[in-house]
């Protein structure tokens, strides 16, 4: 009788002992589209074995309800999470033994053949699908709340899209109505409410779904479930430098603002008016004080030297759409390094630079010809390149290293194959040379300090090559002391003469009035059709198995940015010298004195923001959610 007492204290403990660890259930555990809505205070009871066995062994957690699946997350952090997704299981209902009697509660059960373990020991690793050769009964107990009302809402999502049951839009919009701003939490009495409406929150590979409102001197996002630290996050309004409407997934709803310490909040509307609406209505605040983004005034400043070619790289990926936040829209760089053998790197000789008037995937002549043979013979819509120069997958195959959590996710819980990963930068360089397939280029880490993402920190198996090498730091080329060098030295030839005379090109191609129609197919620089604005429209998408689709399509194949120059970008009147330190490339923007309509440090440190890599590591160091701690 003495563990039957025990275990009844043990499920029925208070649930404020439950939030006393760290919380590591993330969005990134979802798969691509999925929504988590709510959770229960449960106790497990382990499958293949006897009812003693089974109480011996329970185990205390939070069951997440989501639209696909539903999720354990155990209290004892040595416990890997649990995941049973929908797809594979045959039953969810109430369970009767003679445990319920030892237990003195009600027990579901859920039938399954297959279900994943994630991140056991708490660490990043590759989830373990564990296939059964039967099907197989999962049991809890719910804590907290009565059996029928857990079973009943899971049951609603586990249904879903059998006949005459609801629709997930449906739940979701139940659970939509059901979320409701409550006015206590204003942090000020003289607070007015000026607009409440919902919204996505828009994070690396993930959205969150909840109220947003808009008041005369803040903007507060409630989510819809409780996946965040904080049941509502708060944001001044006048700490917001710049608010820039954004794409979403190719469609015009996104906002995107600018806080302080290079913090970004970035939110998805679900049409373009009730965007414009929020974006209208925040501009009227008095206070609201943008920070002047005069894009002609920037080009001039950057003519003359006054800022660097990073700067103004970053500030023409922020006017296009391209945002740390989406990783769909991650910031793009150029490539522009061609030695990666050399002892040492000289900047003065043209040879050791790419040829900036080309994409990557022109570089080659071998290789251009025989993709535009396949061009010439493709049916419409004709496209020269089946992959694109940015896209989610390039960007987490560079930062693998730093933000393990991402790639996981992006790939159904798998690391790539050794061979594949990023392990050197002069095989990567080779491979974007000459692969039909490969036409990447870089990202903005490559040129900030540290190069931190170079290094497996964090000693993570990532596997072994052919050739029996351990996956580890990524092979640096010979110039190159440290990876901090690296980083160093590459910032240092885009400030570099050569660069600084031929980086207009580049802009063309990628920003300007090379990137589409006939100069596009002149400058072999055409991509497949759905990587373009206004390729698609979702809103008349009405099947919500095809939207995911093309959604999904758009994910793998990444985003051209949005096209600012419809005329050839001028050239650089003057180079910024080669910076013997980043610490000098600061003080040049510091140096500047604001005039009327000037390009002031504010406004460029503003464009840049928290980096995926930035942001993978606070999550690191705070062991919780990813996914939150990016924005």
């Amino acid at each position: 009788a003495k563990p039957v007492v025990l275990m009844a204290a043990f499920l029925h403990a208070s649930p404020e002992l439950e939030g006393r660890r760290a919380n590591r259930f993330s969005l990134l555990l979802l798969e691509h589209g999925e929504t988590y809505f709510e959770d229960f205070g449960v106790t497990y009871f382990p499958h293949g074995c006897s009812d003693g066995d089974a109480l011996r062994g329970s185990v205390k957690g939070r069951l997440k309800l989501c639209s696909r699946s539903v999720i354990l997350d155990p209290t004892e952090l040595g416990q890997p999470i649990i995941k049973f997704s929908f797809r594979k299981c045959s039953k969810i209902d109430r369970w009767s033994s003679p445990l319920m009697s030892a237990i003195k509660g009600e027990i579901l059960v859920l039938v399954a053949t297959e279900y994943v373990r994630m991140r056991g020991d708490n660490l990043a690793r590759p989830y373990e699908f564990v296939k059964l050769s039967a099907p197989a009964e999962f049991r809890f107990c719910p804590s907290y709340v009565s059996l029928g009302e857990m079973l009943g809402k899971i049951l609603r999502l586990f249904q879903v899209g059998q006949p005459g049951k609801p629709t997930l839009e449906t739940i979701a919009e139940e659970y939509q109505r059901a979320t409701t701003f409550n006015t206590s939490w204003l942090e000020e009495l003289s607070e007015r409410i000026c607009l409440e409406t919902s919204a996505d929150h828009v994070l690396p590979l993930v959205a969150n779904r909840g109220r947003v409102v808009l008041t005369n001197k803040r903007i507060y996002f409630q989510p819809l479930n409780n996946a965040d630290a904080e049941p509502v996050r708060k944001f001044r309004i006048a700490d917001i430098a710049r608010v820039i409407n954004r794409r979403y997934m190719l469609r015009d709803v996104g906002v995107e603002m600018f806080l302080p310490n290079q913090r970004r909040l970035y939110f998805a509307f679900y049409s373009t008016e009730r965007r414009d609406e929020f974006v209208s209505i925040l501009k009227r605040q008095t206070d609201l004080q943008l920070q002047s983004d005069d894009q002609v005034n920037v080009m001039r400043c950057w003519q003359c030297g006054e800022i660097s070619n990073f700067d103004y790289l970053m500030y023409l990926n922020s006017m296009a759409d391209r945002s740390f936040v989406d990783l769909a829209q991650y910031p793009v760089f150029p490539w522009v390094i061609a030695d990666y053998t050399s002892a040492t790197l000289d900047l003065t000789k043209p040879s050791t630079f790419r040829d900036l008037t080309k994409p990557i995937g022109a570089l080659n002549d071998d290789r251009l010809q025989s993709l535009l043979t396949r061009y010439r013979e493709m049916p419409e819509p004709k496209f020269m390149y089946g992959t694109h120069y940015s896209t989610p997958g390039y960007v987490l195959f560079y930062t693998i290293r730093a933000a393990p959590e991402y790639s996981l996710c992006l790939q159904n819980g798998k690391y790539d194959h050794a061979d594949r990963l990023f392990n050197s930068v002069a095989d990567t360089w080779q491979n974007v040379l000459i692969s039909p397939a490969d036409v990447k280029e870089l990202i903005p880490e490559f040129y900030m300090p540290g190069g931190d993402f170079l290094l497996n920190t964090q000693g993570l198996d990532l596997g072994v090559c052919q050739d029996g090498a351990k996956v580890g730091n990524v092979t640096l080329p010979p110039w190159a002391s440290s990876a901090a060098d690296f980083t160093q030295k590459c910032r240092e030839a885009l400030e570099s003469e050569y660069v600084s005379a031929n980086i207009h090109h580049w802009i063309d191609l990628i920003f300007g009035y090379k990137q589409t129609g006939p100069e596009a197919v002149r400058a072999n620089n055409l991509f497949y059709y759905l990587t373009y604005e206004g390729a698609v429209d979702l809103e008349k998408i009405t099947d919500p198995c095809e939207r995911l689709a093309i959604e999904t399509q758009i994910m793998e194949f990444g985003q051209t940015p949005r096209q600012l120059f419809t005329l050839p970008h001028p050239s650089r009147r003057t180079s910024v010298p080669a910076t013997p330190s980043f610490s000098r490339a600061v003080t040049t923007l510091a140096d500047l004195t604001p005039g009327p309509g000037a390009v002031t440090p504010s406004l460029l440190s503003s464009m840049q923001g928290v980096s995926l890599v930035a942001a993978a590591a606070d999550v690191g160091a705070a062991g919780g959610d990813a996914a939150a701690a990016a924005a």
